[in-house]
């Protein structure tokens, strides 16, 4: 359910269960952090503009993109919804009259930080 996480989550923000800070700590700042990925997870200066913008229009989650063929979230009611998406700066979907759209980009690897252990 990667693809509903961010509106999953938007549910909770709205019933005052967690704030949008901790919504982003949850969904960029804190998987950065633990995976070592090299300039993302904030917004801030020298950073990769990995962005999300979101809509407030409720909205029921009528489509599927398991595999499995199911989905827990059927027919489960959203509070927001995510109207773009840019990665690196540059826009990678929108919603585009109601059905989404990934536009085509020259993809930028992550880079991931090694770090040295000291010898004892």
């Amino acid at each position: 359910s990667v693809e509903l996480l961010i509106p999953l989550l938007t549910s909770l923000v709205e019933n005052e269960v967690i704030s949008w800070t901790r919504l982003v700590q949850l969904t960029a700042t804190n998987p950065a952090r633990m995976y070592k990925i090299y300039k993302r997870g904030d917004n801030a200066e020298g950073m990769y503009a990995d962005i999300v913008v979101l809509e407030h229009s409720p909205w029921i989650v009528k489509r599927s993109f398991h595999r499995c063929g199911w989905n827990p979230y059927l027919n489960s009611t959203l509070p927001y919804k995510i109207k773009y998406a840019f990665v690196n700066g540059s826009l990678a979907y929108r919603e585009k009259m109601g059905k989404p759209e990934w536009i085509k980009r020259n993809p930028m690897p992550l880079e991931f930080r090694v770090e040295q252990r000291r010898s004892s």
